[in-house]
Parts: structure tokens; sequence; C-alpha cells
């Protein structure tokens, strides 16, 4: 009865920040349903260690960035089943229309900006702007060292401007896990490694 309690305490005081917060990241309505709703049962499952957490909500958001990677891996496994069947026209087609389709907005062109960030860096802006998580909250949600979430949000920050400013590219050696990539210099968006663009 207590554990039920604690939970229903808990999802009540976060479940529109992470409803919240899985939405932005999220296609549809449908697919955030799912991700909130198995956030919250592994919740359920690990009621100490979430209580026990020095930051609750940036547990429940690691939690659901880890699904969402889980869905998205999976859409994106549908989509290209589907491209294979669609023909070359069909496919031009739709992607002309979707880039119409694109208003002309700032809040768009900050979202353009970030979709040519590493994922790394994209998420880290989003966990600061959206969710407006303290420097050690984000360092949770990523993994990250303690101490090294100011000076990454920073440099993803120098990015973004650099999008902005002027379509970039700001040299980026960060791996989508947020490591150094030392032996490689850095490659423009959409530009195989190794070649020029």
């Amino acid at each position: 009865m207590a554990d039920r309690q604690a939970f229903d305490h808990l999802y009540a005081r976060t479940f529109s920040q992470v409803y919240a917060y899985v939405k932005r990241r999220c296609d549809n309505s449908a697919d955030a349903e799912d991700v909130v709703s198995h956030t919250f049962v592994v919740a359920w499952r690990k009621l100490d260690e979430v209580l026990a957490a020095e930051a609750e909500l940036a547990w429940l958001y690691r939690v659901a960035r880890g699904h969402l990677g889980n869905v998205h891996r999976s859409k994106k496994r549908r989509l290209r089943l589907v491209s294979r069947a669609q023909s070359a026209v069909v496919a031009q087609e739709e992607v002309s229309a979707e880039q119409h389709a694109v208003a002309g907005t700032e809040v768009d062109r900050v979202h353009r900006a970030l979709r040519m960030l590493s994922e790394h860096d994209a998420e880290i802006i989003r966990l600061a702007a959206f969710e407006e998580l303290s420097n050690a909250e984000i360092e949770a949600v990523l993994g990250l060292i303690a101490g090294t979430g100011r000076s990454q949000l920073y440099r993803a920050r120098e990015r973004l401007k650099a999008q902005l400013r002027d379509g970039g590219p700001y040299p980026d050696t960060k791996t989508r896990h947020g490591r150094k990539d030392r032996s490689a210099k850095f490659d423009p968006p959409n530009s195989p490694r190794g070649e020029k663009p």
C-alpha cells in the first residue's frame, strides 16, 4: 500500500514533465504515450531506485530516452522497408512535399539547425532549453562525467549559433555518445567520411 501511494505521488508530480519531454521527441501522440507508459512501468518496477535518486526527474528522463531510441530505430527500419517498396518518382515527390511544408519561421529555423548538429549536441541543448535541467541533471540523463555538463553545453550552443548564423558547419569531433573521436576530422553533414565536400 505504501509503495502504491509513493508511486501515485511520483506519477502525479512528474507525469506532465515526462510527457512533454517525450512528446517533443516523437512524431505522434501514440508513440509518445507508449514511451511514457514504458517509463512509468520501469519506475514502478524500480520504485526504490527512482525515489532514492538525487534527481528523480532526470532518472525518468534517462529511462524515457532509452526507450525513445528503440522507438526511433524501429521506425527507421519500417521506413526503409516502405522506401524500398516505392518507386524513385514517388519517393522524390514525398521529399519535395516535405521540403515545401517547412515554414520559414524562426522556430523552424532553430529546429532545422538542431537537426544539423550531432545527436549528442542536439539532445544536450534540448535538455537545457526545453526541459530546463541543471548541468548536474543533464549529466545524470546523458550519463556524463560529473562536472562536464557545463562545458559540453557551451560547445553545443556555439555549434548551434554557427548553424543559425551561416548554416555552419562548426567543427564537431564528438561521437554520438559524447566521447572524443581523435582519429577523424570533421565531415560536413551528409558528406561521406574521407571525401572532400
